[in-house]
């Protein structure tokens, strides 16, 4: 039995994952999370890129529960401050402490731009660079998908904040749809999050398909 691990405590990613794996013909019993097993520490994520975290993640995992892991990490660009703080974006590079609350951190955030120029919508210009590492034990293989999601941001929140990802509490996408206004059925959905690339790669692997 092929089994793979999920490697990520964040609350919004694990809900990502669970809708993805919905739709697919597999046994649920052998997709694990996190909180399927006691508590551990999380590895240091000291990653130069978003690329170096998320493949540090995968080998953590994978020594700590022999299991084929995926495991992913994001950063966080805007435009008028060129492209960045792109990764260690929960951490402002270093200005916030590894556990600041998502409240915490979205006043942080509302703080940094709210004085930025905008488009003539007011809309600022972003980025969420992300990684997806799918690290397979029995073979020693590792694939990546690099990607993009390209957004807005508006400059006041609306509640309420999202666990694990409080800046969706200012995300517009490049349609004009507020994040909390799109339906988790709706197109764009698998779009933003490329889906098919990660369905392409575990239908290979692991032999599972759309049901």
């Amino acid at each position: 039995m092929t089994k793979l691990l999920i490697g990520t405590n964040n609350r919004s990613k694990i809900n990502m994952y669970k809708n993805i794996f919905s739709e697919l013909e597999i046994d649920i019993d052998n997709i694990y999370y996190l909180d399927d097993f006691d508590s551990i520490p999380e590895p240091v994520e000291n990653g130069y890129t978003v690329k170096d975290n998320a493949l540090l993640k995968a080998k953590y995992y994978n020594k700590k529960f022999d299991m084929n892991v995926l495991a992913d990490d994001a950063g966080f660009a805007i435009k008028v401050l060129d492209w960045k703080p792109w990764v260690k974006a929960r951490r402002w590079w270093w200005q916030l402490d590894d556990d600041v609350s998502d409240e915490d951190f979205l006043d942080f955030f509302m703080d940094k731009i709210k004085d930025l120029p905008g488009n003539d919508s007011w809309l600022l210009k972003a980025s969420f660079p992300f990684v997806r590492c799918l690290y397979l034990k029995e073979w020693k293989n590792t694939y990546y998908q690099k990607d993009k999601i390209d957004v807005y941001l508006q400059k006041k929140a609306r509640k309420p904040i999202k666990d694990g990802w409080p800046v969706q509490s200012c995300l517009v996408y490049p349609d004009g749809r507020h994040a909390y206004d799109i339906p988790k059925d709706d197109p764009i959905w698998k779009e933003n999050f490329k889906v098919d690339w990660l369905i392409d790669l575990l239908n290979k692997r692991f032999s599972i398909k759309y049901s």
